[in-house]
């Protein structure tokens, strides 16, 4: 009985994600009346069903989105134009990220993968260290949040297979997870393509460019040397802790030699979603975030059936019954990621769209404000926003109302887009209910507070780094 339960509870699940997934990607080519209500209905079924089937926080969250909705309804001065803004954004947050963390399927089946894992994991601790932050925030200006899902199998597959002992093996994962984590985090100031840049460059279009990526590789610069010198100086002190640590494992392997076929395919792989990206988005003007959506699943499809033609020892098993686990097991596994961030996306536009009035008739309170305390209050306020595990996307949707009113602000334009990236960046490690740090934790199957935990002295610089920053923008 509780199986065949369990199993058309998957079945419901990945009906409705999946009709969710497709309807939100043709969404992207047609604007057509009837496609965007049923998307929408599509929305508020999953959103119901999970909020009323399931316990918890599910069930809370769906009752402060009812409860917002009639607040919504009742104040602003357009709701049904606000509530179809609200689940159009919330429906393609929800599917980009469902959909993006669809990746982890073939990568935790793959050979390519498990390789580099081995040989990254092996790789002295400093060296690695900075390896993985430079990488994730390189790979991340492209790959986004599919950076997080490519690298979380690298990370587990290298500790498992590197014959370390329990504590060992828990020590080398949380330094891979922690600089992956941080890596990721720091690439929003500078990365030119991301979803954050392309929204303050809609709310501000004269935003300088140059001075907005140099300034902000500065920063990330400043803050990935103090990352490493956090994981340096806090693994000294786990030696002084357990010095048996300082012996190499006698279950170890010998160092592998560097994998040059495993990292070409990577390599291949992450090109290949790149460049299919940015082509769909510049052939059909659509936003990155967008292109990524779409070559997502074919990319999962594709490298599916190549590991099942090609024999790996991985791949196990026929075509059909892969893809029948791919679409009844791992889509549904994706339901909690696709009902948070649907949530936050929807919260996100009411609060912007109860906030903004408000915010444009303070315009001469806003524009009397000194430099360097608004700059500080703005980054505050990006924090406050991540503490309730709401994305930042908040802030830059409201700023971006009221600077277009506005004629005077205290800062000049890219300062504010630096002070918001900035803070953006700090509250994402700062914050263990932050927008990224639950998307990470989730997919690299680590927890929140222990992330945070381990975060505390790194959250301490970061935040001086913060206003020292913010002191330089108010000159």
């Amino acid at each position: 009985m509780d199986t065949n339960r369990t199993a058309a509870s998957s079945l419901t699940h990945a009906s409705i994600l999946i009709s969710l997934f497709a309807t939100q990607l043709v969404r992207l080519f047609s604007n057509a009346s009837a496609l965007i209500w049923l998307a929408d209905a599509l929305l508020l079924l999953f959103l119901a069903y999970e909020g009323i089937t399931s316990k918890g926080a599910p069930r809370r969250m769906f009752a402060i989105l009812l409860a917002m909705t009639i607040v919504t309804w009742l104040v602003v001065e357009d709701p049904v134009r606000v509530i179809q803004a609200a689940l159009a954004q919330g429906g393609f947050l929800g599917a980009y990220l469902g959909i993006v963390s669809l990746l982890q399927y073939p990568a935790r089946r793959s050979r390519s993968v498990s390789d580099l894992g081995l040989y990254v994991t092996m790789q002295p601790p400093k060296r690695r260290y900075l390896g993985l932050v430079v990488a994730a925030q390189g790979l991340g200006a492209m790959l986004m949040f599919a950076v997080v899902s490519l690298f979380a199998p690298l990370i587990d597959e290298g500790v498992r297979r590197s014959g370390s002992d329990p504590l060992r093996a828990a020590i080398r994962k949380e330094r891979q997870v922690l600089a992956l984590f941080r890596g990721f985090t720091w690439m929003v100031i500078w990365g030119p393509t991301t979803a954050a840049q392309a929204l303050l460059h809609r709310a501000m279009p004269e935003l300088d460019d140059l001075r907005l990526h140099t300034t902000g590789l500065v920063i990330a610069g400043t803050a990935v040397i103090a990352g490493y010198l956090d994981d340096t100086i806090r693994f000294r002190r786990v030696l002084v802790r357990h010095p048996e640590l300082a012996v190499p494992s006698p279950t170890s392997p010998p160092r592998p030699a560097f994998p040059t076929r495993a990292t070409l395919f990577i390599l291949a792989l992450v090109t290949a979603m790149a460049a299919g990206s940015f082509g769909l988005a510049r052939l059909y003007d659509l936003a990155l975030t967008e292109g990524l959506m779409l070559i997502v699943p074919a990319l999962v499809i594709g490298w599916t059936v190549l590991q099942v033609w090609s024999g790996s020892p991985d791949a196990s098993g026929a075509l059909g019954p892969r893809l029948k686990t791919l679409a009844l097991a791992e889509v549904p596994n994706a339901q909690s990621q696709v009902y948070l961030f649907g949530f936050v996306g929807i919260v996100a536009t009411f609060i912007a769209a109860l906030a903004a009035p408000f915010l444009q008739a303070q315009a001469d309170t806003i524009a009397a404000i000194p430099a360097f305390p608004f700059l500080v209050g703005l980054a505050l306020l990006v924090l406050a926003v991540s503490l309730f595990a709401l994305s930042p996307i908040i802030v830059i949707i409201v700023l971006g109302s009221v600077v277009s009113s506005l004629p005077v602000l205290p800062a000049d334009s890219t300062s504010i887009a630096l002070a918001m990236l900035t803070a953006w960046a700090v509250s994402s490690t700062l914050s263990p209910n932050s927008f990224v740090s639950i998307f990470v934790a989730q997919q690299t199957g680590s927890d929140r507070m222990f992330l945070w935990r381990r975060n505390i002295w790194f959250n301490l610089a970061s935040v001086a780094i913060m206003v020292a920053a913010l002191a330089v923008f108010a000159l």
